[in-house]
């Protein structure tokens, strides 16, 4: 089963409305009671926030599952997510992505969840469960399932699901060979280990962080693509700027030759949904 799956069975419960259902609590809720062995979960809809329950519940009806399983809280969604390197850029959001909102990004806490359909740029169409069919209404307690657009300034981090199906089985991960071609690693299209601290050592070499080479300046100069006299110089220099450059490009930052908070965060991006094995 596949993104479109999960996004086939939400659009399927637009206009469910918690508070009309003839049995307590509401659909997602039951649902996760049983998966998790929690039978609060069943309690009333107006005091069980349930727009987590709701994702986690059109996921696995689709066959996909979550990082850390079914999840009942927007909080312990994104911890299980970032442990298991599942948090994407909002950049690279795709259908089937959670977008997890905070409504005035001025505390530690999350509020709200969508499932993305749509990355439109400055704004994700998303199905929410728990909110109002418009502004007027509570946006994270609002009883329904509805379809919204709302802008990415809102959204907190994108959780990538496990999903399975496509072309390949490989299909569901980000293409990391250009960033491996400009490390010149193995195109294998996984981030395994040697990929990882070969991007590294560019980076530490950078001036980004201060010019470090924790693995030795005649490593580098090898990731790097010149000559391994273990002399940090001036061609040595234009060499790593290159492959910056060409790393940038790979990732979809601005190809300035420059290791920056645009670059690192791109670089992230990629590896969190990059092929681990």
């Amino acid at each position: 089963m596949t993104a479109t799956d999960t996004l086939r069975i939400a659009a399927g419960e637009i206009g469910y409305y918690a508070p009309a259902d003839p049995e307590p609590g509401s659909k997602y809720g039951r649902w996760a009671a049983g998966q998790l062995g929690q039978p609060w979960l069943r309690g009333p809809s107006t005091s069980i926030w349930w727009c987590m329950l709701f994702a986690s519940w059109a996921v696995y009806q689709s066959g996909g599952r979550l990082p850390g399983g079914v999840q009942f809280n927007t909080d312990r969604a994104v911890s299980a997510a970032r442990a298991e390197g599942r948090l994407v850029s909002k950049g690279d959001a795709q259908p089937g992505d959670l977008a997890i909102f905070d409504w005035n990004m001025a505390s530690a806490a999350t509020d709200h969840v969508g499932i993305i359909e749509q990355n439109r740029g400055s704004v994700y169409q998303t199905i929410e469960g728990n909110t109002s069919s418009g502004t007027a209404g509570s946006q994270s307690a609002g009883n329904g399932v509805h379809r919204r657009v709302r802008s990415t300034s809102l959204v907190r981090y994108v959780i990538r699901p496990y999903y399975d199906g496509g072309s390949s089985p490989a299909s569901q991960y980000r293409d990391i060979t250009g960033v491996q071609a400009a490390v010149r690693a193995a195109q294998d299209n996984i981030w395994g280990p040697d990929t990882d601290k070969r991007v590294d050592a560019v980076r530490k070499a950078s001036r980004w962080g201060g010019v470090k080479f924790p693995y030795g300046v005649r490593y580098t100069q090898q990731v790097a693509g010149t000559t391994a006299d273990n002399i940090w110089g001036p061609n040595s220099r234009a060499a790593h700027d290159r492959t910056v450059k060409a790393i940038q490009a790979a990732v979809g930052a601005t190809p300035d030759c420059v290791w920056g908070n645009e670059t690192e965060s791109k670089v992230q991006a990629a590896k969190a949904a990059a092929r681990r094995s």
